[in-house]
């Protein structure tokens, strides 16, 4: 099992399983907001349904199959509630903002999230530190927003923080704070 970043991937070449179905390009990943999984590779032409991904040879292939009619209707669902995790806001479940997902990290086997990336500064988030939440403080994956574990909020509510350049602080959460490389 290798884990993937959803940012590398945008822009690579999508296969199909089906020889009719051309090459295409990924420009989205569809996410079930109920278990965190991978539901379908969104393409320019195409809806596929991951399969596997193919590290080797360069340049990365993402190999899809069809939707079957089940899958389809569940897709189809997902698109029309904007089930997309990159660039969603994120909250708390007190509503507190922490800023937008910018990354996510899954795996390849079962296809579900294992943790997303946040910044607050989008344009400048390769000079900021990055908030990472692991898929067990994830509450609710919703139309264009993230919810999660209260255990994360603003360093202003929190007068005693340990760490005086992070602008967040995790409080009995497994998110943690990293400077971007």
């Amino acid at each position: 099992m290798s884990k993937c970043r959803a940012a590398n991937l945008l822009g690579k070449v999508l296969k199909s399983t089906d020889p009719k179905i051309l090459d295409d390009k990924l420009l989205h990943l569809l996410v079930n907001a109920d278990n965190g999984a991978i539901l379908a590779f969104i393409g320019r032409k195409e809806i596929l349904m991951p399969d596997k991904i193919l590290l080797s040879p360069t340049p990365v292939k993402l190999v899809g199959q069809t939707p079957e009619k089940e899958s389809k209707e569940i897709i189809h669902l997902a698109l029309k509630n904007r089930q997309f995790v990159l660039k969603s806001r994120v909250e708390t479940e007190s509503g507190h903002y922490l800023g937008r997902v910018f990354d996510f990290e899954f795996d390849d086997i079962s296809w579900k999230i294992q943790r997303i990336f946040i910044s607050d500064r989008i344009l400048f988030r390769a000079l900021t530190e990055q908030l990472q939440i692991p898929k067990e403080d994830i509450l609710f994956i919703g139309k264009d927003k993230i919810i999660v574990r209260d255990g994360l909020i603003k360093r202003e509510n929190l007068a005693r923080v340990a760490q005086p350049n992070s602008e967040y602080a995790g409080a009995s959460s497994g998110a943690a704070l990293s400077k971007n490389t």
